[in-house]
């Protein structure tokens, strides 16, 4: 979240209106913490297009690249976090590198793009994200963690470098370890959709990807206390694939599901 700067989507003419339209607004502490005093739902993609645009080598790490603006939001306003996590969407779209140091040569940086990514797909090979590539079939698994709560730290901790970084190691740690247990779980993504299309998924060992979400589970964003669930779509990026999330709601319990990458 930075103050002195919108992302250049918010700010295109005609595109930017119609995200508005949809909930979406350019990620600002006040944009965040206005949406919350009207008790609505805020999610968070902490690691922006650095983590959403991960090299394939580290598609299952936890990377936010130490962004630590919605830690000292939930400290300030008193808020609790439910960490998102997902896996299987960075199988379908193959990043080779994020091309950081390519975005600081041609000056992107001053646009708050950090990255310009090098994908290999579909059918065009190797190339930069502008050219489209056909996303491969993958099986995707969203999971809503218990929530992180930090109340009890008091509104002053957001001031405290200390307890900032202890509460988002706390969290990183958290979705990382479930990330993990998920890789464990469903091993090989595109192979179980491709599998499933023609009947044989039956052939690979059963995993969380075969359950199905309790009944009356829910998601949900940056959130006031209190707020009733709902399911929220996890939605990457184009061309990306984030593994994670933060946010602040109440809800009944962990949610548990999975869908088919978005086409870039």
């Amino acid at each position: 979240m930075r103050r002195d700067r919108q992302y250049v989507t918010a700010a295109t003419p005609g595109f930017g209106t119609a995200l508005r339209k949809f909930g979406a607004l350019p990620a600002c502490p006040e944009h965040a913490e206005r949406a919350l005093s009207l008790d609505a739902g805020v999610m968070v993609y902490p690691g922006g297009d650095w983590e959403a645009y991960r090299p394939w080598t580290q598609r299952n790490r936890i990377d936010f690249h130490d962004h630590v603006g919605f830690v000292r939001l939930a400290l300030r306003l008193k808020v609790p976090v439910f960490p998102v996590v997902s896996h299987g969407s960075h199988e379908s779209l193959i990043v080779v590198s994020r091309g950081d140091r390519l975005a600081r040569l041609l000056r992107l940086d001053r646009l708050r793009i950090n990255v310009f990514p090098i994908m290999l797909g579909i059918p065009f090979g190797i190339g930069p994200v502008l050219v489209p590539n056909v996303p491969l079939p993958a099986k995707v698994l969203v999971e809503v963690l218990e929530p992180l709560d930090w109340g009890h730290l008091g509104r002053d901790a957001a001031h405290d470098p200390d307890v900032v970084r202890a509460c988002y190691d706390e969290i990183t740690t958290r979705m990382q370890q479930a990330l993990d247990r998920l890789v464990r779980e469903l091993p090989h993504p595109v192979w179980r959709r491709l599998l499933g299309a023609v009947g044989l998924a039956g052939s690979m060992p059963r995993g969380i990807c075969d359950r199905r979400p309790p009944p009356g589970s829910g998601s949900g964003g940056p959130r006031a206390r209190g707020g009733p669930s709902t399911p929220l779509p996890a939605s990457p990026p184009r061309g990306g694939a984030p593994s994670s999330a933060g946010c602040v709601r109440a809800r009944p319990r962990p949610l548990r599901t999975s869908r088919r990458p978005t086409s870039p």
